[in-house]
């Protein structure tokens, strides 16, 4: 059976560890290629302009902050989210 998911570069924008480190293991165990989870939206944000990647996964508030402008880059470059 093919992996849908088999080389898809993906972002992980989280900041608990533990959550963070569950979405890696998945990811990773359906062949995707996953980012180190980047837990602060001041690097998120330049990871999201400097990155190549081909969807993202967001926690949509990372220590109080909310990740709107993170969602709007990745629109602007036609990058796939999931928010949670």
């Amino acid at each position: 059976m093919p992996d849908p998911l088999r080389g898809l570069k993906v972002l992980v924008i989280e900041d608990d560890y533990l959550i963070a480190s569950f979405i890696e293991q998945l990811l990773t165990a359906a062949a995707c290629i996953v980012s180190e989870p980047i837990p602060r939206l001041l690097e998120a944000q330049e990871e999201v302009k400097r990155g190549n990647y081909d969807a993202a996964v967001l926690d949509i508030n990372l220590n109080g902050e909310r990740v709107y402008s993170v969602c709007e880059t990745l629109s602007g470059r036609n990058i796939p989210y999931f928010q949670s």
